[in-house]
């Protein structure tokens, strides 16, 4: 969906129902015009990572309209991004109440019993999706993303090697194995399921597989065939930030420092006009570049990156406004010691 701003009725109307006390009154009803803003304000906020923020706005539209499903499915969201399962589960399974074959919120469940250490009740959810009989592909792919994240990697190997049998050249569905094989550690068979993914991706989706296994090569030391295959997405695709900021880890890592500058920065101008919502890949090229930068002595100029790059956090998000600024103080005290006149002759022994 395009971000638009909300039309400003339905700005009003979330600052006169955010002033009302909570005092049992009844809340008159909401517009359907007046609704749909509200919930475009709340999703605009969750994309920019303000789970908080989206929380309330859609707490706001359900005192009014509480069978919203698109509101309670957007509050559950969010409460799951920010950590609180309890408030997580209970919207989900109000959703499931309403439609017991709703993917999404079950699975949704799922990963709120994980964050409660329920792992029974987690696996049961998630179970219930794959050994649906009509469960679909676009059912069984989360499921497994799922079963992998709450460390059920069985279940995960098992399900897709039943759905490989279905879909046999699923690219999407090598990948989460690969994904799987990564986090145990197997390296070989990380790679075996990424070359098959990658073997047989689609022309229209190709570019990600091989990116994820370039990704993969730079994070096991490979770094000369990670730049190989990040080459090959921007053939495709010459506008890609993440490969460009992948392949610079790797030119950085193989001491091509002039290469890796050349692509963080063309990385960061890629997203100056305009700055993405939410500028987390802005702030990640500019803080990567600082580094870079630092280490060639060119302290001003990572300083500069660095400052730019605390500018675009969110003043909500105190502990990554920190580390910047931490950042920073490291670089003044750098550039302090360099410029500081070095003691040479007697007085650099003690003696005089």
């Amino acid at each position: 969906m395009v971000r638009t701003a909300a039309p400003l009725l339905s700005a009003l109307v979330v600052v006169i129902a955010l002033a009302l006390p909570a005092c049992g009154k009844v809340l008159p009803p909401m517009s359907s015009s007046d609704a749909q803003g509200l919930l475009l304000n709340a999703r605009t906020v969750a994309r920019s990572h303000d789970s908080k923020r989206c929380v309330e706005l859609a707490s706001v539209l359900l005192d009014r309209a509480p069978a919203n499903a698109q509101a309670l499915r957007t509050r559950a969201q969010c409460n799951l991004a920010q950590g609180h399962w309890v408030a997580a589960e209970t919207d989900y399974t109000a959703l499931l109440t309403v439609d017991q074959a709703d993917t999404d919120a079950r699975l949704g469940r799922a990963r709120a019993y994980g964050g409660l250490g329920r792992a029974a009740l987690a696996y049961r959810d998630i179970t219930e999706v794959v050994a649906r009989p009509s469960a679909s592909r676009s059912d069984v792919l989360p499921a497994v993303s799922a079963f992998i994240d709450l460390g059920f990697f069985v279940d995960a190997d098992s399900t897709i090697s039943a759905s490989l049998k279905r879909w046999p050249d699923d690219s999407d569905l090598y990948l989460e194995k690969a994904d799987m094989e990564r986090r145990l550690n197997n390296t070989e068979a990380t790679l075996a399921a990424l070359d098959r993914a990658v073997q047989i991706a689609p022309e229209r989706n190709h570019d990600w597989p091989v990116e994820s296994r370039a990704t993969f090569l730079r994070s096991i030391g490979r770094d000369q065939d990670a730049v190989r295959d990040y080459t090959a997405v921007l053939r495709s695709v010459p506008d890609s930030v993440s490969a460009l900021m992948g392949r610079a880890s790797a030119y950085d890592d193989l001491g091509r420092l002039a290469l890796a500058e050349t692509d963080l920065t063309k990385a960061i101008n890629l997203q100056t006009a305009p700055v993405p919502s939410p500028p987390d890949t802005l702030i990640a090229a500019l803080t990567q570049r600082a580094m870079l930068m630092l280490r060639v002595g060119r302290t001003a100029e990572a300083r500069t990156d660095l400052e730019r790059a605390r500018g675009l956090v969110p003043p909500s998000d105190s502990a990554q406004r920190g580390h910047l600024q931490a950042l920073i103080d490291g670089v003044a005290a750098t550039s302090q010691s360099t410029s500081r006149p070095q003691p040479t002759g007697l007085h650099a022994t003690g003696s005089g």
